[in-house]
């Protein structure tokens, strides 16, 4: 089962920047994880199809065309403002190794 109680703040602050509704934002923070639509779908009770119409809606505002972009632009906007104080140690790492591809 994917874990949404606990969320690396960095991500979650990206993902916020996106501008995204509040469902669609869970979605990707969940696939940020490693989820994938069976797995999004059975975390948040919604059809599999509800999933993909969302997803559709968010690589449509973000003019991508699929979730390798949509990693890339989180992990970019992670790496863009994580504190400069924790480059070059394991946990600057940490943001990185949260995105799933």
């Amino acid at each position: 089962m994917l874990e949404t109680t606990v969320m690396n703040p960095l991500l979650m602050e990206a993902v916020q920047r996106l501008g995204l509704t509040n469902r669609q934002s869970e979605i990707v923070m969940l696939l940020s994880k490693g989820g994938d639509i069976d797995a999004l779908a059975r975390e948040l009770s919604i059809s599999r199809a509800t999933i993909q119409t969302h997803l559709a809606r968010i690589y449509t505002r973000l003019k991508i065309r699929g979730r390798a972009e949509l990693m890339s632009i989180i992990l970019s906007d992670v790496l863009t403002h994580s504190p400069r104080q924790h480059v070059g140690t394991l946990e600057s790492q940490a943001p990185v190794a949260a995105l799933a591809f």
